[in-house]
């Protein structure tokens, strides 16, 4: 059962006195939540996360070549010295 059908379900159980508002309330509630959720879903950008994700790999892959380049520089500066 989803949010709007247990919403609807909610509307039916009609109570004397106060009891019936707060059915209506919280059918209300589950409603608005469905709504969120959906926006949510429908706004997500996982093709943006994913670029994110590839940029943040291609620059920690320049980082390490960087390294190995400064490695290799002073390895081959120290080799020099001696």
């Amino acid at each position: 059962m989803n949010a709007y059908e247990l919403a609807d379900e909610l509307e039916k159980w009609r109570t004397e006195g106060g009891e019936d508002l707060t059915f209506k309330t919280h059918a209300n509630m589950l409603r608005q939540q469905a709504d969120r959720i959906r926006d949510l879903e429908m706004s997500s950008d996982m093709d943006g996360v994913a670029d994110l994700l590839q940029h943040q790999a291609d620059y920690i892959s320049f980082l390490e070549k960087a390294l190995e380049s400064s490695m290799k520089l002073n390895k081959a500066q120290a080799e020099r010295k001696t």
